[in-house]
């Protein structure tokens, strides 16, 4: 897989035990109205038909290929890391292994990128969907692309499966962080963009689904822990721009909703308070919020 960097894209997807949808996404890449791509499915240790799947693949297109890795990597960012360091071209395309993209996907975010040689990557938007219908869409916008927009956790209009980026921004930025569990995505994104301007695509050609097989879980310890690492890792940036009063407000929320502690929440009010003195007496106003949240999530237990 060695090859001289060119102007070509390099579409990774990483993939694990994800025999039954993996068809769908490699098809819609394989329809795409760009033709000059090579795709790299990172196989995470799968211990399903997923390695025969790609054989088969890998037969019927020249350009597909596949590294497999001898034991699991967790949560995505291993896989995306292997492929990242596996490409020779330009241009890198993320996809999820259990999305899709619509077939002009790459070569509307080709063409915003060739526009902008000062960007690190573009990003569209994303259409929520089932396998039966649409449930809603998610237009990029260039609000979601800035700096304190990405800090306070408000969402970013590219996905994982909807954006197109510079090689090279990667490499700078230091590539995904294994150790974070939860907002790998978003942790990566903000990295690039200190570096480098996002720029939106209008239109949603990523397709995110939300089928029973591969919706996250949510309202769990997990997720609390995930967005506080996420928050003391970055959390000077969150000062110098003015935001770091407001996260730990949303933390106070998660430490009710996803680990049931008014105690934790209490905390973190605190210290949303000592960050912005004027923001003192909202704090203490979301805090009465916070304490009826607990109350009715306390009441549910009952």
């Amino acid at each position: 897989m060695e090859g001289n960097k060119n102007s070509g894209i390099t579409v990774i997807i990483p993939t694990y035990n994800r025999e039954k949808v993996l068809s769908r996404a490699i098809s819609s890449v394989v329809r795409q109205t760009y033709s000059d791509w090579k795709l790299i499915v990172v196989d995470d240790a799968s211990d399903d038909g997923t390695l025969e799947l790609l054989e088969l693949w890998k037969k019927r297109d020249p350009r597909i290929d596949y590294i497999r890795h001898s034991e699991n990597m967790g949560n995505g960012c291993g896989a995306r890391n292997t492929g990242i360091l596996a490409t020779a071209t330009e241009f890198i395309a993320l996809l999820d292994s259990d999305d899709s993209w619509g077939e002009h996907h790459l070569e509307f975010l080709v063409k915003a990128i060739e526009r902008h040689p000062e960007a690190s990557g573009v990003f569209s938007g994303s259409c929520v969907r089932t396998e039966e219908r649409e449930l809603s869409k998610h237009p990029a916008h260039k609000g979601y692309a800035s700096i304190r927009h990405m800090l306070i956790g408000a969402g970013f209009g590219g996905s994982n499966s909807g954006v197109l980026v510079r090689r090279e921004a990667f490499v700078r930025a230091g590539m995904y962080d294994l150790s974070l569990k939860k907002k790998t995505d978003m942790d990566m994104w903000l990295r690039i963009a200190l570096q480098g301007k996002w720029i939106p695509v209008k239109g949603c050609f990523a397709n995110i689904y939300v089928d029973a097989d591969n919706r996250m879980a949510a309202h769990k310890p997990s997720v609390f822990k995930g967005k506080a690492q996420y928050f003391f890792k970055h959390r000077s940036k969150f000062r110098e721009y003015g935001v770091e009063h407001i996260a730990l407000r949303k933390l106070a929320r998660e430490a009710v909703v996803n680990v049931g502690s008014i105690r934790l929440a209490n905390i973190l009010l605190g210290a949303s308070q000592r960050a912005n003195f004027w923001y003192g007496w909202y704090a203490r106003m979301y805090g009465i919020k916070i304490w009826l949240l607990y109350q009715r999530k306390k009441g549910k237990k009952l």
